[in-house]
C-alpha cells in the first residue's frame, strides 16, 4: 500500500471540490438576483408611497377650500398643511384655479373653487366672503 493517494481518490476529491464550487456559485447568483429584485421592489414601493402622500395632501387642501366655497359667507377655519411629506421636502402652488403639490419626483394637480391667497406649510386660515374664499 502506498502512502500517497491513488489517482482514483484524487479524482474523487477534485470532483467533490468542483461540485462544491458549482453549487456555491449557483447559490451566490440566486442571492444576487434576489437582492436586486428586492431593491427594485423597495424603490417602487417608495415611489408609490410618495405619490400617494402628494395626492392626499392636494386632496386635503382641495377639500378644505371646496368646503369653504360651499358654505355661507362668514365661514372661517384654520387647518394644518404638513411641513414635509414623510421625510421629503415638497412645494405647493396655486396658479389660477389649479393647485399643484410636488416633490422632486412626483406631482399632482387639482382644480379649486374661486380662491384668493397662497397656501403655506403649517397653519392656514380660510374665510369665505361673498362668493370667494380667502387664504391667509
Amino acid at each position: 500500500m502506498s502512502r500517497y493517494p491513488t489517482n482514483d481518490a484524487m479524482m474523487r476529491k477534485s470532483q467533490v471540490a468542483t461540485e462544491f464550487l458549482v453549487f456555491v456559485s449557483i447559490a451566490m447568483m440566486i442571492s444576487i438576483v434576489f437582492t436586486a429584485a428586492s431593491f427594485s421592489k423597495a424603490k417602487e414601493l417608495g415611489s408609490r408611497k410618495e405619490f400617494f402622500l402628494v395626492k392626499d395632501t392636494a386632496a386635503m387642501i382641495q377639500n378644505e377650500l371646496t368646503t369653504a366655497s360651499q358654505v355661507e359667507s362668514g365661514y372661517y377655519r384654520t387647518f394644518e398643511v404638513p411641513e414635509k411629506l414623510g421625510n421629503k421636502e415638497y412645494n405647493i402652488t396655486i396658479k389660477g384655479r389649479i393647485l399643484t403639490v410636488w416633490t422632486e419626483s412626483q406631482a399632482y394637480s387639482v382644480g379649486l373653487p374661486n380662491t384668493t391667497g397662497k397656501i403655506a406649510k403649517g397653519a392656514n386660515s380660510i374665510r369665505k366672503e361673498g362668493n370667494e374664499v380667502f387664504i391667509y
